[in-house]
């Protein structure tokens, strides 16, 4: 009869062979599934399918050993057959996931709000009411109107709206490449519950502001010990340095007079790196956009550096990638071993937390 160290000596290799064929399957999957992209996906499942059973199959005649005497613990075969089944159960959720991913019809660019009149529409406007009644809160006032000329006072685009805009702008980021961590800038972020919001959407959510007193608010606000890349600072639109540092970049016309947005608008796109995502919820934009080199995604979401006929594909990526953030790595609560490579992959397109 083999021994449980002869069964873990079986198992080992036959899980290094798995993780060599997810690996290689994980490295199929890719938005828009295309037929063709379809057929290698399915025939590389084919090898993980076998493996996955053979692995299974070693884990199911260990389990007719002798049990060890009861003691502190079970012994390091045990412990590790234990692993074995729940990466052997894992790996069957994950591709049932995978499954559903590419059965699914198309996910819309940009979904449609709830409307008003149903449950979801009415719960999404008490959360608007919440947060607009925390930002006049939160708001400290202008000491010296003088010094703000041609800025305007912290306006709140809608929540719920920004949300949707800025789930499409992570989808349009993945699209064209990004990986994580996205970055997030807000460009005129007044006390900073816009980039607070972002952070449930981006790794990396951070805001510039050219009032002092709304920075410190800011900043106290968005700073927390487990994202430390996370800040607002003070800062002019119109001389910061900085925008080719970002993924996306959002601005709610922070500036009142004509003249200085576009030049606010044309020191953004002149310094954005091409393929960056801009969020730019005002009509204005929408008439300049093309001359400024962009392309419009949908709904005041725009890529520098290309035009429309070159959405048109990308379009068709961001309807197959989904709208899950994951959950940092180390909130997992084991190794996932073999099927790592396919869960970081559906986590990588939206469809995995």
């Amino acid at each position: 009869m083999q021994t449980p160290t002869q069964f873990r000596a079986l198992a080992q290799p036959q899980e290094a062979e798995l993780l060599q064929a997810m690996r290689f399957a994980a490295s199929q999957i890719v938005p828009p599934f295309t037929p063709g992209i379809r057929a290698r996906i399915k025939a590389a499942f084919l090898n993980v399918h076998r493996l996955h059973a053979q692995l299974n199959d070693t884990w199911l005649r260990q389990l007719h050993l002798p049990k060890p005497a009861a003691g502190p613990g079970f012994g390091a075969e045990q412990v590790y057959f234990n692993a074995v089944r729940r990466r052997l159960n894992l790996a069957l959720e994950v591709r049932g996931v995978l499954q559903q991913v590419l059965a699914a019809k198309p996910l819309p660019v940009m979904p449609d709000a709830a409307p008003g009149a149903t449950a979801i529409g009415r719960q999404l406007y008490a959360y608007e009411s919440a947060f607009y009644q925390l930002h006049d809160y939160l708001s400290p006032p202008r000491p010296n109107p003088e010094d703000h000329v041609g800025k305007y006072n912290d306006i709140p685009l809608p929540f719920s709206h920004f949300f949707r805009l800025i789930q499409l702008a992570r989808r349009t980021a993945l699209a064209l490449g990004r990986e994580a961590p996205v970055s997030f800038l807000d460009v005129g972020c007044g006390v900073g519950l816009k980039v607070l919001q972002a952070a449930q959407v981006f790794e990396i959510a951070q805001g510039l502001e050219y009032d002092n007193s709304r920075v410190t608010v800011a900043d106290t606000l968005v700073k927390r010990p487990y994202r430390p890349d996370d800040k607002v600072w003070q800062a002019d639109a119109l001389h910061y340095q900085g925008y080719a540092g970002h993924d996306v970049i959002y601005a709610y016309k922070p500036l009142s007079f004509h003249d200085l947005l576009v030049q606010m608008e044309q020191r953004i796109v002149e310094q954005a790196r091409p393929g960056t995502v801009l969020v730019m919820p005002y009509s204005e934009f929408e008439d300049r956009y093309a001359a400024y080199g962009c392309g419009r995604v949908d709904a005041m979401v725009y890529v520098t550096g290309v035009n429309d006929r070159a959405i048109k594909p990308l379009l068709r990526k961001i309807g197959r990638i989904g709208f899950i953030v994951p959950e940092p790595a180390h909130l997992r609560n084991f190794d996932e071993g073999f099927v790592a490579p396919l869960a970081n992959v559906l986590r990588r397109w939206g469809h995995l937390a």
